[in-house]
């Protein structure tokens, strides 16, 4: 079996795995083992493999992840953008990009993938950086949102109502819902959770 076809086992692999639905009693998903084995047969499908892009759109909040090969990223000349619409748990704008620096290698790739999952859910060498740097955001935001979920479903709240809640907060207050957020963890004891 070559890496390719190993490649269209492994992405969609990785992904079910992060579709696991509330309250399930699996265990948790092992996102950075799940990521490496994953980098590890693109690196084998792709020898200029420079690093990849992650972005999932969690509770409508995105959350950033860049893995830079060590070394010099400036060379990268081709990419691979799978969107991740197919995951139920994750918001539609969701996606990973791979980067490589010959070009044409994500071609027969992008291929097999767009067999597989549609040529809608890909695009080749549309967002190709000048530079890639290792990156994590959105993870503090989207903590302060869970935290503030947490504070009101100690009110009463369920988990569905609570993101009601800081919504509709962020909305009437013409504020941003972690600024909401963070308004009902700056005072967790207020009645107005209630």
């Amino acid at each position: 079996m070559d890496t390719s076809t190993l490649l269209i086992d492994d992405i969609p692999n990785l992904f079910s795995d992060l579709a696991v639905p509330d309250g399930s009693t699996e265990q948790p998903v092992e996102l950075e083992k799940l990521l490496t084995a994953l980098t590890e047969a693109v690196k084998s499908a792709a020898p200029s493999y420079r690093g990849l892009a992650l972005t999932l759109i969690i509770d409508k909040q995105p959350v950033s992840l860049t893995s830079a090969e060590v070394g010099n990223t400036s060379d990268i000349a081709t990419s691979l953008r799978l969107w991740l619409a197919w995951i139920p748990s994750l918001g539609a704008d969701s996606r990973i990009t791979f980067y490589a620096s010959t070009p044409g290698t994500f071609v027969d790739l992008a291929a097999d993938l767009a067999f597989v999952l549609g040529s809608e859910s890909l695009r080749l060498d549309e967002d190709i950086p000048s530079v890639l740097v290792s990156d994590l955001t959105g993870v503090g935001r989207l903590s302060a949102i869970n935290r503030a979920v947490g504070v009101l479903i100690s009110h009463g709240h369920t988990t569905d109502s609570a993101q009601r809640e800081l919504r509709h907060t962020a909305d009437v207050t013409r504020i941003s819902i972690q600024k909401a957020a963070e308004a009902v963890t700056d005072d967790p004891s207020s009645t107005l959770w209630n």
